[in-house]
């Protein structure tokens, strides 16, 4: 599955019920700096791994870092190698792509291979628990 920020993302009005669209989510709120959208998609609990390695906890951190990965105005590209579901839990397993312009014009892009683990909610809607985007790289 591939997913960009062209896609359609309706996370306010209706459950996410594969694991793989939040991937549509987060690249449409993304786009559209909705940070708490973007945000929404997290466990309050959940963990991101930051450039460097060094992980984040809490749906706050994770937004704060979030934001600040997105100052340059990136357009983001993602397409899933894989999902694996089993019972409430997901593994996903992508190659995404940022590509953003500088105050100076220059275009910088940015790639990896992320790994994400996903939980089921009560209301069938998934979340990321974990989310580790050079996790695969």
């Amino acid at each position: 599955m591939r997913a960009t920020t062209h896609g359609a993302c309706q996370e306010e009005t209706h459950v996410r019920h594969r694991p793989e669209a939040d991937a549509r989510c987060f690249c449409q709120s993304r786009l559209q700096r909705r940070f708490d959208a973007l945000s929404s998609l997290y466990a309050d609990d959940a963990i991101f791994v930051i450039p460097g390695g060094e992980p984040v906890k809490g749906r706050a951190a994770v937004r704060e870092v979030l934001a600040g990965l997105m100052a340059g105005k990136p357009v983001m590209e993602f397409e899933h190698t894989y999902v694996i579901e089993n019972g409430d839990t997901a593994v996903c397993r992508g190659k995404w792509k940022l590509t953003s312009t500088g105050a100076d014009g220059a275009t910088s892009v940015t790639e990896g291979s992320s790994i994400e683990i996903l939980r089921r909610q009560a209301d069938g809607s998934w979340l990321y628990y974990i989310d580790h985007p050079w996790g695969a790289s």
